[in-house]
């Protein structure tokens, strides 16, 4: 095959590729953006061009405007395939994410739940009935407060900001690509969320090598602010600035005069070697903190003794130039400044678990669910429990089957959050069939993934 390199598209791939496993990027790259889909090769090669469909058979089909008929390529040496699509809107009917005892994971409406099955409809491949067993948890999107941003879903309605790049240094900035902001250098990227007075932030981060993040907290400043020229900068009004990095974490008060003040730095405890990580801010103006979460467990909690000095509705996102990150599923509540998101946690591997709004939490068997209320049988008795008030199913740990990768599946990845590992039968315009143990033999919408990762680990 005649291998056709792109220099520009190679760098797009390899910072998008930042977090996927044996791909690494070097930091200071400026990274135009992607145009078309790409192919990225095992061994590193890259082709643009686009899908024109996939059969086991013969492989991958791909066009170019230089090729007059549609090239197949052998899955063998494919690693990864970047689509273009659309963003399309997101269901708000949406009331559940199942999460799988593997790490797959997908959203949908809660239809039904047995003994033995869950039964979820879906935006992208319609009904879908999954083994119970196979299934680690369900989450609800009956979280605590009103949602107030979902995203990010591109760059609209964000500002870029204008970094103090050293003299010839390039002048980078966040880019928009595969439901994430992406980063290898300086750069800020800012928006006004109108945040409430009390709220919670979800995000997860993603990172190759030792990275360097401030996140500016109920900030009405959308361009970024020099801490050591602040006498220079155009007026503002206090923020937070929430400083992490690889190890730790910082969180200080930015005025426009007098000492920055610092609140204190913490250990963010995530286990060396980590590359990811999911990220939860509590802010409350009444109470004057700012709680920090990592991976669903308490890391420290800032109390400002001055006073709650957040006076805008924004927030920033600052990258400070090392390593590379990748920001998604960035999501703000409001919040009632009380109950906190804490992880479910049992030492009785064989009993299902299940946490309230209230944050409380049931243990027992899962017996049964309508889509309006579901029953557990607790302490000995049966509960019956509308399905408003659950966040979160935690299935017994000791009946989950793990389903290993198989030596020909591939990894679909959605637009926004979720994955699916299965083998791809063929790929059409309209259609996409797959083979998995879950589901059998199905069909989803193409329109509803964004990357197809061919040897997934």
């Amino acid at each position: 095959m005649n291998r056709i390199l792109n220099c520009a598209c190679r760098l797009i791939v390899g910072v998008t590729l930042a977090l996927v496993p044996g791909i690494a990027i070097g930091a200071g790259v400026a990274v135009p953006k992607a145009e078309g889909e790409i192919v990225l090769f095992r061994n590193g090669d890259v082709l643009k061009g686009s899908m024109h469909g996939f059969d086991s058979t013969r492989g991958l089909l791909w066009k170019r405007p230089d090729i007059s008929r549609p090239i197949a390529l052998s899955r063998t040496n494919l690693a990864n395939v970047f689509l273009r699509r659309t963003l399309s809107p997101q269901a708000s009917t949406n009331d559940c994410r199942i999460v799988f005892a593997n790490g797959d994971e997908f959203t949908g409406n809660m239809k039904k739940l047995t003994d033995q099955a869950v039964t979820v409809s879906t935006a992208f491949g319609g009904e879908l009935t999954v083994p119970r067993r196979q299934i680690a948890s369900v989450y609800f999107s009956n979280y605590p407060g009103k949602l107030v941003f979902d995203g990010p879903r591109g760059e609209e309605g964000w500002t870029h900001g204008e970094m103090n790049a050293a003299q010839g240094a390039v002048r980078n900035q966040w880019f928009f690509n595969n439901g994430a902001f992406v980063s290898t250098d300086a750069s800020s990227i800012a928006r006004d969320v109108k945040m409430p007075f009390e709220s919670i932030i979800e995000f997860d981060l993603a990172w190759n090598g030792a990275y360097m993040l401030a996140l500016g907290l109920y900030t009405d400043s959308l361009q970024p602010i020099s801490l050591n020229q602040r006498d220079k900068e155009p007026a503002f009004q206090p923020f937070y600035s929430l400083q992490m990095n690889t190890y730790s974490a910082l969180m200080m008060v930015v005025p426009k005069d007098g000492a920055l003040r610092q609140l204190g730095s913490v250990s963010l405890n995530i286990p060396p070697g980590s590359t990811n990580a999911h990220f939860t801010v509590l802010s409350s103006r009444t109470n004057k903190f700012v709680l920090l979460l990592a991976n669903g467990q308490p890391v420290h909690q800032w109390t400002d003794p001055a006073g709650w000095n957040g006076l805008g509705t924004g927030i920033r996102l600052v990258h400070q130039g090392a390593g590379a990150v990748r920001l998604s599923n960035l999501q703000i509540f409001e919040w009632d400044g009380k109950s906190k998101p804490a992880p479910l946690i049992s030492n009785l591997p064989q009993l299902d678990l299940v946490k309230l709004v209230d944050n409380q939490v049931l243990a027992g068997k899962i017996l049964g669910c309508d889509g309006t209320n579901f029953t557990i049988n607790a302490s000995g008795r049966d509960v019956t429990v509308q399905m408003n008030r659950v966040t979160e199913w935690r299935f017994a740990t000791s009946a989950q089957i793990k389903t290993p990768v198989g030596p020909n599946d591939v990894r679909l990845h959605f637009q926004r959050r979720g994955r699916m590992t299965l083998q791809l039968v063929e790929w059409k315009e309209k259609e996409v069939v797959v083979l998995s143990p879950p589901f059998g033999r199905v069909s989803f919408s193409p329109d509803a993934f964004s990357r197809i990762n061919f040897h997934p680990r």
